[in-house]
């Protein structure tokens, strides 16, 4: 059984199919830029498929990858299908919700 992995801002969500009519995307391995230089990304992009369907980036390991990232280190995450999330935050001053950023 596959577990959600949360490495900082990035979230990623096993799924059990990548909806049908997501729109296949070019993937250069990462998943989610922080602030600078700061980046998700999977050690092994060429065993990877990335779709986009309404906005929400699905990724489809065809084998074992690991997540790095310059200080959250590195994950390890399961071959399958995921979904990504992007964490969010609650600014109770501006009654506002928005990413939170690495």
């Amino acid at each position: 059984m596959r577990n959600s992995i949360q490495q900082g801002d990035c979230i990623l969500v096993p799924v059990s199919n990548i909806p049908k009519d997501a729109k296949q995307i070019p993937f250069s391995g990462i998943v989610l830029k922080g602030e600078g230089i700061n980046t998700h990304e999977l050690k092994d992009a060429e065993s990877v498929s990335a779709y986009e369907h309404n906005g929400v980036l699905y990724l489809r390991l065809n084998s074992d990858n690991s997540i790095v990232h310059q200080e959250h280190g590195i994950s390890n995450v399961q071959c399958g299908d995921w979904m990504r999330i992007i964490e969010r935050e609650y600014d109770y001053e501006t009654e506002e919700a928005r990413q939170t950023m690495d």
